[in-house]
């Protein structure tokens, strides 16, 4: 986090400068104490490691013949020093690498343009995007699904504001939880089956739009999913009651829906009455 950062490096800037006895004999002890030299420990080699990941990249189903890069960096692409593949016809992949990294975390990333025949995109799921990218963190062996797609964002949302480690972890276990209540799976399951749950490219396609409606009113990166855990029934009930698809559903009543999101994020406490 920035505070944590800039106090970090304060600290480190007046060690080095202290000109002080104490601080003089901390560094010679430091020394006498090392078992080697300062020239072996220049030379030493860094401890290389062989990362292997193996999973399947899902958006309907298994998605074939699309990059997938571990993005080292973890800024949500793939760069050209990341490793890459290219998944198998049933989405499936195999990935690794050598790494001399200490932190060996990272972030899974699959993405394909639109007009791509392979793979099959759906008016349902994604209706009008160019580029369809999915991606992961390095927990879920390999999967890569648009839950674990949302994951990804709430948390990157999350890290660019000052959250402690702590509120961060407690956060990302909240939305587990909804999630595990939106697609009525076990929390432990959510993100590696959700595409097996009843319905679940109906049930993904409204809590995405539900979500574009959200973030245009508040900022909290949680509230979306609330929103979606509390309307989702709602709205699929709707969606089978004027036997149309969801995107049309969304179409013909925008300014309805519009309305029972900000009713619900007024419920939920996001919001105050007007």
């Amino acid at each position: 986090m920035p505070t944590k950062l800039f106090g970090l490096i304060l600290m480190s800037t007046v060690l080095i400068g202290c000109n002080d006895s104490d601080s003089e004999t901390e560094v010679k002890e430091t020394q006498v104490q090392s078992n080697e030299s300062p020239a072996e420990q220049t030379n030493a080699e860094p401890e290389t490691r062989t990362i292997k990941v193996s999973g399947k990249v899902i958006f309907e189903e298994g998605v074939g013949n699309v990059e997938v890069c571990a993005d080292l960096k973890r800024t949500l692409a793939c760069n050209s020093k990341d490793p890459k593949t290219t998944t198998n016809p049933d989405g499936s992949y195999e990935l690794s690498w050598e790494s001399e990294a200490p932190h060996l975390g990272y972030n899974l990333v699959a993405s394909w343009p639109r007009e791509d025949p392979l793979p099959k995109i759906t008016e349902t799921m994604a209706p009008y995007w160019e580029t369809v990218a999915v991606g992961a963190r390095d927990i879920y062996d390999g999967v890569i699904n648009p839950l674990t797609t949302a994951e990804l964002s709430v948390e990157h949302a999350m890290s660019m504001r000052d959250y402690t480690d702590q509120e961060l972890q407690e956060g990302l276990d909240e939305l587990r939880e909804i999630y595990a209540d939106i697609y009525d799976l076990p929390a432990n399951e959510v993100y590696t089956k959700v595409t097996e749950s009843g319905r679940y490219a109906d049930t993904m396609a409204i809590q995405s739009r539900l979500g574009s409606h959200t973030i245009g009113l508040v900022t909290d990166p949680l509230a979306p999913a609330h929103v979606a855990r509390k309307l989702k029934d709602e709205m699929l009930d709707k969606v089978d009651a004027e036997n149309t698809s969801v995107q049309r559903y969304f179409i013909r009543n925008s300014k309805d829906i519009k309305k029972r999101v900000r009713e619900t994020l007024i419920e939920l406490g996001y919001l105050t009455e007007s």
